[in-house]
């Protein structure tokens, strides 16, 4: 019969049946807070107390909270990279002061998927006359670990700085936005290349958007060249002689401007909104016509001179254009 002398002799060790039905798992390199991964199940007649034996991993064993078993820990704030190393062998012990039982558990690691931007490339067509701020086009981004990804411009060719993105409406959708009053001149500049980085903390995706540049359309003139007549008699100032008619292919706002030959005292002048007026009296006028030479502009593009022969009539020439 054993005696308390010899009693250390028919202790068992430790057996960590938990490893023998799982012995490794396989977790995201995105995750870095503190993750219970595997609980050490010990069977023993002795209290037991389990270590990790592998040092300078991202991992630890303690006890886990209102339990007698230990449990193997991602550690706090741990930084996994799967392209540094993708899986992690941990030689751990559980002891029960008498004898000690070794054990492996294995940590794979899954790779971050990079996120993935949709509908780039692309490219669109602007007018050069633009001045309000314009939404380009509005992209979006999938990523597999439905991360909220952030997307910025990293470059512009040429340089400039009249764009910006910012997000859209839609989780993981951005806008590619001009700025308003970017001055575009298509004689100096006709396409702008902008290139995109999105990011989902780990990975990113790149692309490429271009801005084509229209030239802008000059307006057109719809009734000149032409003639027309003013009587001498009962006129008065703001009278209307003659209205310019035109269109302008961008349906920009359009002011005009005119020269009067005869230039001395000339009696006509002429609204922004293409009205022709006399802006003095010509009762008892001797000069029997004047041309007035007119011009349209859409603040990029000026059309003109287009002539206006203007026949002054009076009692001497009243049947006479």
């Amino acid at each position: 019969m054993p005696t308390l002398k010899n009693k250390h002799f028919l202790l068992q060790p430790p057996i960590i049946t938990s490893l023998a039905t799982s012995s490794s798992t396989t977790i995201s390199e995105d995750l870095s807070s503190e993750t219970l991964l595997h609980t050490l199940i010990v069977t023993d007649t002795q209290p037991t107390t389990c270590k990790l034996l592998s040092t300078g991993v991202p991992f630890v064993i303690k006890p886990i909270s209102g339990s007698t078993n230990y449990g193997i820990f991602l550690s706090t704030g741990a930084s996994l990279d799967y392209e540094a190393q993708n899986a992690y062998v941990l030689d751990l012990s559980c002891t029960d002061n008498y004898d000690d039982t070794a054990g492996i558990y294995t940590v794979n690691l899954i790779q971050n998927e990079p996120p993935s931007i949709n509908g780039l490339p692309r490219a669109t067509d602007i007018q050069e006359d633009v001045i309000v701020e314009t939404t380009l086009y509005t992209f979006s981004v999938t990523d597999p670990e439905n991360t909220v990804v952030t997307c910025s411009v990293t470059s512009i060719t040429p340089t400039a700085n009249i764009f910006f993105m910012k997000p859209s409406t839609n989780f993981n959708e951005f806008d590619i936005i001009l700025q308003s009053n970017p001055s575009l001149r298509y004689d100096l500049i006709r396409t702008y290349r902008i290139d995109i980085q999105c990011n989902d903390g780990r990975r990113s995706d790149s692309s490429v958007f271009f801005m084509n540049i229209l030239r802008n359309k000059p307006p057109v003139f719809l009734n000149l060249q032409n003639i027309t007549s003013v009587s001498s008699i009962a006129t008065y100032i703001g009278q209307i002689v003659f209205d310019v008619d035109n269109t302008d292919p961008e349906n920009d706002q359009v002011e005009f401007s005119m020269f009067c030959v005869p230039t001395a005292n000339c009696p006509f002048e002429i609204y922004h909104s293409g009205e022709i007026v006399l802006k003095r009296s010509i009762e008892g006028e001797f000069i029997p016509a004047y041309d007035l030479y007119v011009y349209v502009t859409d603040g990029k593009s000026t059309t003109g001179p287009r002539s206006l022969t203007v026949h002054v009539l009076g009692k001497w020439n009243r049947n006479k254009i």
